[in-house]
């Protein structure tokens, strides 16, 4: 496989952290917008992310085959960067580390590229509120992530970056509004395989993220996360709405995470870490 056959008709996004939630809405060389790069196969370096300005500090490309590094160069044809041809890091995750020693790197993930790139709308102009598409979980992304509107970036970042589509929802699951809210969303998303529901505010790990299968329901020790197949969850909110009904019937107030443990029960049950 050649080089460009290996970095070419994908959208890379500059990272100048030791890992993927940092500098999500700034450039490294500063301006507004995401850093996202392509590598054409004449040599010359695009841009299909929504920009503030064109960085001169790339605009060319070329590999040395003595240092096997991707070279990106300025406008004068001048090497202003260096970085290792692409390893998988995770299971879908494309990566290129910088080799000026430091900590950054390019990442592609067609999730990303998909909701990020291409949609161009991922944040909106205030740079403070994350904005994601309604269009979550179609023929090309069956994982959805579930979480309250105006969850905190780094969630978000976070389950895109491992592969699922990303809807928030307009209550948060803690009560029968929320419940009915996520119950609503999966009975007219049909093509959700697996969902993750975030009931906390922790930050989901990559490997939490990617350990859900369709074949259990999962819970973590914190009852943050709850995962499993869109019919599990589905039978699990009708449980849990049937419960909601009855302590609203008896005057009693409904907490859904405090419920999950005497819910579950009727499930095969796995914990996440």
């Amino acid at each position: 496989m050649n080089v460009f056959q290996q970095i070419g008709n994908r959208a890379w996004i500059f990272e100048s952290g030791s890992d993927y939630v940092h500098n999500l809405t700034q450039t490294p060389m500063g301006g507004l917008g995401i850093l996202a790069i392509k590598f054409e196969a004449n040599g010359d370096i695009s841009f299909p992310s929504t920009m503030g300005f064109l960085p001169n500090e790339m605009r060319f490309w070329s590999f040395d085959e003595q240092t096997q590094s991707v070279l990106l160069m300025d406008q004068n044809h001048a090497q202003t960067l260096a970085v290792s041809l692409p390893r998988l890091d995770g299971p879908v995750i494309l990566r290129m580390d910088f080799h000026d020693g430091s900590t950054g790197f390019l990442y592609s993930h067609p999730a990303i590229e998909s909701r990020v790139v291409n949609v161009k709308q991922l944040f909106e102009a205030d740079m403070n509120k994350v904005y994601v598409t309604d269009e979550v979980a179609d023929t090309t992304f069956f994982e959805a992530f579930l979480t309250e509107n105006g969850a905190a970036r780094p969630s978000i970042h976070q389950a895109l970056i491992s592969g699922y589509s990303v809807k928030q929802l307009e209550a948060g699951v803690k009560d029968q509004a929320g419940l009915e809210a996520l119950q609503n969303y999966l009975l007219t998303h049909t093509a959700i395989d697996v969902v993750v529901v975030q009931l906390g505010n922790a930050v989901p790990t990559s490997e939490l993220l990617t350990s859900v299968q369709s074949t259990n329901v999962y819970v973590d020790q914190n009852n943050e996360f709850l995962g499993g197949s869109r019919t599990d969850i589905l039978n699990l909110c009708s449980y849990a709405l049937l419960a909601s009904y009855h302590a609203e019937l008896m005057g009693h107030e409904f907490d859904f995470k405090e419920s999950l443990p005497e819910l579950l029960q009727s499930f095969s049950v796995k914990k996440l870490h």
